[in-house]
């Protein structure tokens, strides 16, 4: 077999200001290529998100830019997202979603038959549709969605007869229950019917379901089809020889879920979906560089009998093909790269070994032509089946340690409230992340923070959208999870404003991005504050704190711990904690050495302690995280009286909160009646007394008491014979220092290193 090769790359940039993605091609009956996407506008002009179609001509002298052909813009104040194109026996149609202006008002499907004077129709209106995918197959257009009304979550799936006499038809599959479905895939079925795959959220998995539909409307389940525990995701339907493959993303090691994910490839058989026994070549699950797993695969079936699967890597994408029931050698389309690349791809066959291959990478959309000629046969591979999936149980809860604070009795909740999705610049589904946090790990809440805009992608106000309505599905504190609604403003290295990570208190707050004129960290606080969010800086000591513009309302706490390793103190310092920081860290610390969390305690600034992953969805965070999985890598840790996001917001604010190396460590103090994050209006006295909870959870190594001292932040007291759970209390003498920086804080340090950091207390006379 001869390994594919590129033939041709043209990247379909736009006018500067202009932000284009999610592209769909198509091929019309006289062979010229069209492409579609959404587009967003400058925030100078307005910002609007509209789909926009251009000819690119046939596909031997395809135009680098096209010719647009056609806008589609949404109606005023909504939004326009996710365009699909389907060439018919004599028409191209495009079909995508408008998102009202409010979620209140819900979203539509539109389609609209582009070859003649056709007006834009709707299709349907619901609480939210996403995930569009089509067909033209036997005199019709077929229309695959994901749809949620109420606590309704169904895959639908709509047939618009080429006859404009026709009635559509419009079934609704997967109904049983209240968890999510997403991501159909559409193929075509011999008797002109449609088979359909997509995946189904059950507790503590993710399973691939189908359906088979006939003309009629008549519909065979069937499925769940997956290991027990594992995330099967992002299917995709591919014919050979008129049998329906399918491609997916899988988690699942021979024995255990994974945080690397791979592509698997099985055919649809009745009821079964049987595999080959080997992986596709080429994919290490133990990489700890940048490029890692393979997700969001697009399938097609070639006219030499072979499969091509084309899936995103971390930071590429990569060619799989499948052929006389053997896998080829991959082949990598494009330099390995660290930046953000988009979630869909398209496959779109030619002719003999001929392929066109669309998707958004860091340079912008991108259209390959690959061309592979000869191929060669080997014995049929035996195929296994895919097991049926089984419901397993979530993380079961332990006993949750308790505080008798000041103002009440409280208990102790962990979440992770700094990680991120494919959505920028890691991977993943942004579902997927709630499940893991959720069912994984037991997290009590979490929050997706997916950049504003990074490396050749920003968050659209569509994307903006979908992750604010899956942290409001996964937002059930009544079932022990909730969710927080954030993103993470990505702003240039100090004496920029860093990054930090934006929260707000409901679901109807905008999208706050750098990109529309908010570069200015003064910009940026204002604008927080006029939403009545709070900002959290994080790893600090690499890209800055921009500490002359903190505000203690706006951001109470910063961010202690991460994959990126602690910001308490440098490693040299006196009583430094055990754990180090991001590797590299050296070529730039003269520049932000005052920026780490005891140079700015010293200086005055009030802030409370948090911790967050940071993870990426890489296995070691491409060599810099000091664990295998970066997602457990910084925790959150907020004393409440029940869960819910209020409550958590509320803590945050008070700085009622403790940072974790990624440990369900719990940890809380009182000194001389006030608790963790106050801000007493007082000299402090020569002596303190000072009340500790903590429950580490393991054995104890250290338990100290920090604070200002004439040499900077020092340990005051070390407790003696610290356990994993205990309750001290005891006198600590409390250095007079001159300055605004007289504060006390507690860190605990278990044997294997893992260490909480609970927030301080503050005299401000």
């Amino acid at each position: 077999m001869t390994t594919p090769t590129v033939v041709t790359t043209w990247i379909h940039q736009r006018p500067e200001g202009r932000y284009a993605t999610e592209p769909s091609l198509a091929l019309d009956h006289d062979g010229q290529a069209w492409l579609a996407w959404t587009e967003r506008a400058p925030h100078t002009e307005g910002g609007r998100e509209s789909i926009v179609v251009a000819r690119l001509g046939a596909p031997d002298t395809m135009e680098r830019w096209g010719a647009v052909e056609a806008t589609c813009a949404s109606s005023e104040g909504s939004i326009a997202t996710w365009p699909v194109l389907t060439a018919g026996s004599d028409h191209l149609r495009l079909t995508w979603i408008e998102l009202s202006s409010t979620r209140a008002e819900g979203a539509r499907l539109i389609t609209r038959d582009l070859t003649g004077e056709g007006q834009p129709h709707e299709l349907d209106r619901a609480d939210s549709i996403r995930d569009v995918t089509a067909m033209a197959a036997a005199g019709a257009t077929w229309i695959a969605f994901a749809r949620s009304h109420g606590d309704a979550h169904t895959i639908d799936v709509i047939r618009l007869s080429d006859d404009p006499g026709a009635a559509p038809l419009h079934v609704s599959l997967d109904r049983s229950t209240d968890a999510l479905r997403q991501r159909p895939t559409i193929a075509p079925q011999p008797d002109g019917g449609a088979q359909v795959l997509w995946e189904s959220y059950a507790s503590g998995a993710i399973q691939l379901r189908g359906a088979s539909i006939d003309q009629g409307g008549e519909v065979v389940e069937r499925g769940p089809w997956g290991e027990p525990g594992s995330f099967n995701q992002s299917p995709a339907l591919a014919l050979r020889g008129g049998e329906p493959w399918v491609a997916w993303t899988s988690d699942r090691r021979p024995d255990h879920p994974d945080l690397a994910r791979r592509v698997r490839l099985a055919r649809w058989s009745q009821r079964q979906l049987k595999a080959p026994e080997s992986d596709p070549p080429g994919v290490d699950l133990e990489a700890k560089g940048e490029d890692q797993s393979l997700e969001f695969p697009a399938a097609a079936g070639m006219p030499g009998g072979g499969i091509w699967i084309v899936a995103r890597a971390s930071h590429n994408y990569r060619l799989l093909t499948f052929h006389g029931d053997r896998w080829g050698e991959p082949l990598e389309l494009g330099d390995v790269l660290w930046g953000c690349r988009g979630t869909r791809i398209e496959v779109t066959p030619l002719g003999e070994g001929d392929a066109l291959i669309t998707c958004h990478d860091r340079r912008g959309l991108t259209v390959r032509r690959v061309q592979a000629q000869d191929h060669w046969s080997a014995p049929p591979e035996p195929l296994e089946a895919i097991p049926d999936a089984r419901v397993t149980a979530t993380h079961p809860p332990g006993a949750r340690p308790e505080w008798d604070s000041p103002g009440g009795r409280l208990g102790a909740f962990w979440g992770d409230i700094h990680f991120h999705s494919a959505h920028s610049d890691g991977v993943g589904t942004v579902s997927e992340a709630y499940v893991r946090c959720r069912d994984r790990y037991g997290y009590d809440f979490a929050c997706l923070t997916d950049h504003d805009g990074f490396i050749g992608r920003r968050v659209t106000d569509a994307v903006w959208r979908r992750m604010v309505d899956v942290a409001e599905h996964f937002d059930r504190p009544a079932e022990g999870f909730a969710t927080l609604i954030g993103v993470e403003y990505t702003g240039l290295r100090y004496p920029g404003p860093g990054h930090k990570c934006l929260y707000f208190d409901g679901p109807d707050a905008p999208l706050v991005c750098r990109r529309d004129g908010l570069e200015p960290p003064e910009a940026l606080l204002a604008r927080v504050r006029e939403l009545g969010g709070i900002a959290i800086p994080h790893h600090v000591g690499w890209l800055g704190g921009d500490p002359e513009h903190h505000d203690p309302e706006v951001q109470p706490c910063w961010e202690m711990c991460s994959t990126h390793g602690q910001y308490e103190a440098e490693v040299s310092e006196p009583d430094a904690p055990p754990i180090g920081y991001r590797e590299g860290l050296e070529e730039h610390r003269e520049a932000l050495r005052g920026h780490f969390m005891r140079r700015q305690l010293e200086a005055g600034r009030v802030f409370g302690f948090v911790g967050g992953s940071d993870g990426h969805g890489l296995l070691w965070h491409h060599g810099i995280s000091r664990k295998r999985d970066s997602h457990r890598t910084g925790l959150t840790g907020v004393w409440l009286p029940e869960l819910s996001r209020a409550a958590i917001m509320a803590a945050i604010r008070a700085r009622r909160t403790w940072g974790t190396s990624g440990a369900r460590m719990a940890l809380a103090f009182l000194i001389d009646g006030a608790a963790m994050g106050s801000v007493i209006a007082a000299a402090p006295p020569a002596t303190s007394r000072v009340e500790i909870v903590c429950d580490a959870g393991a054995p104890l190594r250290e338990l100290a008491v920090l604070g200002s001292t004439s040499e900077g932040v020092r340990v005051l007291h070390r407790v003696e014979e610290a356990e994993g759970a205990l309750r001290w209390r005891g006198a600590v003498p409390i250095p007079g220092v001159e300055g605004p920086g007289r504060c006390v804080y507690v860190r605990a340090v278990r044997e294997d290193d893992e260490v909480a950091w609970a927030s301080p207390v503050f005299w401000r006379p």
